[in-house]
Parts: C-alpha cells; sequence; structure tokens
C-alpha cells in the first residue's frame, strides 16, 4: 500500500467494496481495498439475512401503478439466482410464511405471491401457494390461532457477513492488496485537481501514509457524504441516514424452519420474523437517524413497535 501505485482504490470493505475489488482486479487492474474496521462490520452483516426482489416494491408497481418498480424486483430476483448458484455454501432457499385473516387476504397475497414466482423464472425454487389454517400450524406452531390460512413463498438466505469476508479474500486471491483497520483521513489532488491518492491511518500503530491511485472508489455505504463532499465542498449532500433495527430472540419463540413476513405495519412497512443460525431475528424498522458517527442500538420504542407488531400474529409476544 505505502509503495506501489494502483489503477485503483476502493475504500469501505464491505459487500459492495469487495464486490468492485473483486470484479475490477478479474480484469487485470491493479486494485487495493481498505477498510476502517473489521470487514463487512457495517451495514453488510446487519441486513435482514434475505436476498430477494422485494415484494413490496411488486406491490407498490401495481397499487401505486410504479411500473418502473418492475425493474427493482427482476433485478434482484435475478440476483438472487446468482447469489444461489454460486454461493451454495453461504445461502439457501427459505420458505416464508405469510399469515392472513380472509378469504380476500388470502386470494390478493397468493396472487401477488405467484407473479413474484413469475418474475424469477427458472430459479428452481417451490412456487407460492395457499396453506389451510392447519397446515400452516404444522409448518410454524407458533402462528396465532386466530389466522384464517397462509401462503408460503420462497426467497434466498445468505450469511451476509460470510458472503462478503469471502469476496474480499477471492479479491486477494485474484491479486488485490487488501487490508482491514486502515482509515481513509483525507484525499490528495495532483496539478490539475485530480485525485491522485489518500493520506490513510493505521489503526493499530496510529501512523499515517499515503497510498497513490489513479481512481478510488467510495464504497462507504451510509458515511459515503462524508467522502464525496471531503472531494468537493461545492456538492451538496444526496444521503439523508435512515436507521433500521432487529431484535435477536430465542428459537423458542418462534419454532419450525420457516420465516414469517408481516405484510402490514402502522407505518406501512414489512416484518420478516427470519430464523437463523440459533435466533431469530425480527425487523426491520425505518427511522431517520442524524449521528451516523454513533453506534446504532436498538432502543427501547423500536422493540415496543417490533412486539406491537407481532401481536396479532403469533401465539405469544416475548417479553
Amino acid at each position: 500500500l505505502k509503495t506501489e501505485k494502483f489503477d485503483l482504490l476502493v475504500i469501505g470493505a464491505g459487500a459492495s467494496g469487495s464486490g468492485v475489488a473483486l470484479d475490477a482486479s478479474l480484469r487485470g487492474l491493479k486494485v487495493a481495498l481498505i477498510e476502517k474496521g473489521d470487514f463487512s462490520c457495517q451495514t453488510s452483516s446487519r441486513s435482514t439475512k434475505l436476498i430477494h426482489g422485494g415484494v413490496r416494491y411488486l406491490e407498490q408497481a401495481f397499487t401505486k401503478f410504479q411500473f418502473s418498480q418492475l425493474k427493482q424486483v427482476k433485478h434482484g430476483l435475478q440476483e438472487r439466482k446468482y447469489l444461489l448458484a454460486n454461493a451454495g455454501h453461504l445461502s439457501k432457499p427459505l420458505g416464508i410464511i405469510t399469515p392472513v385473516f380472509s378469504t380476500f387476504e388470502a386470494l390478493y397475497y397468493t396472487v401477488g405471491l405467484k407473479i413474484y414466482g413469475f418474475f424469477a423464472q427458472k430459479d428452481h425454487l417451490p412456487a407460492a401457494r395457499w396453506l389451510s389454517k392447519k397446515e400452516a400450524k404444522l409448518l410454524s406452531p407458533d402462528l396465532s390461532d386466530d389466522i384464517h390460512s397462509a401462503v408460503m413463498y420462497f426467497d434466498g438466505q445468505l450469511d451476509d457477513a460470510r458472503f462478503a469476508l469471502a469476496l474480499a479474500q477471492t479479491a486477494h486471491k485474484s491479486g488485490a492488496v487488501v487490508a482491514n483497520y486502515i482509515s481513509w483521513q483525507k484525499f490528495i489532488f495532483d496539478a490539475s485537481g485530480k485525485i491522485s491518492g489518500i493520506i490513510a491511518k493505521d489503526e493499530d500503530s496510529g501512523s499515517e501514509f499515503t497510498i497513490n491511485s489513479k481512481v478510488v472508489i467510495n464504497c462507504t455505504g451510509p458515511f459515503a457524504d462524508n467522502l464525496r463532499l471531503s472531494a468537493n465542498k461545492e456538492e451538496e449532500p444526496r444521503i439523508v441516514p435512515s436507521k433500521g433495527v432487529h431484535m435477536v430472540l430465542s428459537k423458542d419463540f418462534f419454532k419450525g424452519d420457516k420465516a414469517m413476513l408481516i405484510p402490514k405495519t402502522k407505518d406501512g412497512r414489512l416484518i420478516f420474523v427470519i430464523p437463523f443460525k440459533k435466533s431469530i431475528l425480527v425487523g426491520t424498522t425505518d427511522t431517520p437517524y442524524q449521528d451516523i458517527d454513533r453506534e446504532p442500538l436498538l432502543e427501547k420504542n423500536e422493540a415496543e413497535f417490533l412486539l406491537e407488531t407481532l401481536k396479532n400474529y403469533v401465539r405469544k409476544v416475548p417479553e
């Protein structure tokens, strides 16, 4: 990092940054990839552990006539297909049950999820199907006794942190210079005003040094505006930070190997209840978040919102 000049320097070794570094190194470029903390320590390790096209986008396309959302759905489902094919050791199909409370809801979600499956095409996942109340309770015994029936469809699940780490490792094997605990401090500009590298800091020793590169790629997720505005102070902010949280609960709360989709919340979101390893994830929320340098945590009111949402869908809400 200190002595070579790179074709490409990628800042941020989450899924996007590691993917960019791998793609560029496979194309024969001399690539450096740096991360200020652990690999995938930020957004890329804090997802709902799903790879999907976005059921909500599909609903918006038809109910709000936002047909541009269909491209988003199709693209996401294509990515799901690639991920399941290329990283079978870190991903798998996951059955997701959507409880309903009337015949109309059963028909509505069955048709909608069948359309969702149509957009996937040739990915070999089971088609969406309607489940009687008895079938649904056999698969997920902790569903509420008040449900009418359910609809089950399949999406992809992945270990997000391990997948991002695998990308960084593969980039390294493909020739990229990869290092974590190296942070960006400021940009270096050449005589024409073009960025020619950065001042970096070794977070372990505290020493600073220069990394020279023809091109710098900003893959710092919610922190991207900080770098972009430091490169050109005349630009305006583009990112409005938001916070999404998950509760992590015991497997005893929601037994079985199927997930659950709650299609309606009071703020118009979807909530997932996802089995992942030895726990259950419940989330996510979506609230404004101003202080992005402060570690986001699950607040009491957010936990109460998720528990209140769960109340109508499960037999017993955890305390």
